[in-house]
């Protein structure tokens, strides 16, 4: 039960992590960044959101 609420919180955050990174980009926000730095930010989680999927799916695979 543990290994699954992992697996499962893992991915959960992945698509946590990518949707900010959606936010950051498409929203206007009223922080002040300068765009090129909102959607350098904004890609960077994205691509860090994906590659925590891909990882916690390995692991899936490996343990199950």
């Amino acid at each position: 039960m543990n290994k699954k609420y992992f697996y499962y919180s893992a991915i959960g955050f992945s698509v946590l992590y990518v949707l900010v990174g959606l936010y950051l980009i498409f929203i206007d926000t009223q922080l002040i960044i300068k765009p090129l730095y909102k959607y350098l930010f904004g890609g960077f989680i994205i691509v860090y959101g994906i590659f925590r999927a891909i990882r916690a799916m390995q692991m899936m695979k490996r343990n199950v």
